[in-house]
């Protein structure tokens, strides 16, 4: 390329006789340092519109000088063009857009760097966000496929209400101390010889109910099981929206969706320049269905007020410091069952001062009839339209 600092209209000649390209890519692609701004510039100063009104010594005279700005730098203009940010030690005559001054030309190299920088982060930001939801969903599928393959298995739990039965019509015939015995499906009227295993410690009735307990543990088990997997089809379709939100606008979405995504996030530092913390402790209930359990006073602000959509269901111990504990629900139209409610008021007791108590009073109400006074303690807050029930304190494990 050629040297700006000592460009020679020699030069200059052989290199426009030796091609006939677009002499503002001409300048571009042959002298060192230049970009089409430059080149564009070189032309406008020297009075040069094409080809034909070239002139030489000007062109020169033009491109030495703009060479020599950058030698005695002082003023840094940045100008956002269309092909990006650029910076320059002097206003360009060649564009009507005004430019930002700085003091120095490396201050607005400097700024260059942060915003390139910037943008490069929001791009990292969206990625990693997208990935993170997609990855909930991969997540949340996987689990539908685990649970229908529990609900096959849990539908065995008819035969123990059957074998139960049979023992019942065939006591007479039967005696502590059996390990199975051969009896006809009566019932089913099918006639066929089923073979019942018994415990050999129990009596025909005792091995009966044995049954008979199964038969109630496996209804229980298969009805929560089909719950869990309502519940997590229905945040597979939250988390798709979700999804296609994100895709369509991501800064509007990213905002709207802030407390769903955030706990995804727990090493992402791009969004929070503050150390991540959750204010909350995510827990399960026997459904499967989520519950944010508050830390603290300032924690249980930020669970009630940050963190929970205004259509779920809020807890508290009536009249007793403790957590503030929150029901997520995975779509706005879900309704909790009771025995939903009983669990999770039941973890609101166990996390307040009557966890200690044989029952305690826990009031629920909607999350929008929850509000904070002003100038009130951390966690202290009015509560509307909360209805009550008794509980026994839980452990959530339990």
């Amino acid at each position: 390329r050629l040297n700006p600092f000592l460009i020679s209209e020699k030069e200059l000649g052989e290199l426009f006789s030796a091609n006939e390209q677009n002499i503002v890519s001409l300048l571009e692609k042959n002298i060192s340092g230049f970009n089409r701004s430059l080149a564009i510039e070189s032309l406008k100063r020297a009075g040069i519109e094409n080809r034909d009104s070239v002139d030489l010594s000007k062109l020169v005279n033009s491109i030495r000088q703009i060479a020599e700005h950058f030698m005695n730098a002082e003023t840094g203009y940045l100008y956002l063009l269309s092909k990006g940010l650029e910076v320059y030690p002097f206003k360009l005559s060649s564009v009507d857009i005004q430019p930002e001054k700085y003091k120095s030309l490396s201050t607005a190299i400097s700024e260059i760097v942060i915003r390139k920088q910037t943008v490069v982060e929001k791009a990292d930001e969206s990625k990693v966000i997208k990935n993170a939801v997609k990855k909930q969903i991969k997540k949340l599928e996987k689990r539908v496929g685990h649970v229908e393959k529990d609900i096959a298995t849990a539908k065995d739990y008819e035969s123990y209400k059957l074998k139960g039965e049979l023992i019942q019509i065939n006591m007479t015939g039967l005696k502590k101390g059996m390990k199975e015995v051969a009896l006809d499906d009566i019932i089913s009227g099918t006639n066929e010889k089923i073979t019942v295993k018994l415990n050999q410690t129990l009596t025909p009735a005792e091995n009966a109910e044995d049954y008979f307990k199964k038969y109630r543990k496996g209804k229980l088990g298969l009805e929560l099981l089909k719950r869990r997997l309502e519940i997590t089809k229905a945040e597979i379709e939250n988390w798709r929206a979700i999804d296609s939100d994100l895709e369509i606008n991501f800064e509007k979405a990213s905002r709207q969706y802030e407390s769903e995504i955030y706990p995804l996030l727990p090493s992402m530092s791009t969004t929070k320049k503050e150390t991540q913390r959750l204010p909350y402790r995510a827990m399960h209930l026997s459904s499967g269905l989520t519950i944010f359990v508050g830390k603290d006073g300032s924690d249980n602000d930020r669970t009630t007020f940050d963190f929970a959509k205004p259509y779920e269901l809020w807890f508290h111990t009536q009249q007793c410091p403790g957590s503030h504990v929150v029901m997520k629900f995975p779509n706005k139209s879900f309704v909790p069952s009771k025995l939903e409610i009983e669990e999770t008021a039941a973890v609101a007791a166990f996390y307040s001062k009557a966890r200690k108590n044989s029952m305690v009073a826990v009031i629920y109400t909607q999350r929008k009839y929850v509000r904070k006074p002003r100038k009130a303690k951390p966690g202290l807050v009015t509560v509307e339209r909360e209805k009550s029930l008794m509980v026994a304190p839980v452990k959530p494990e339990q």
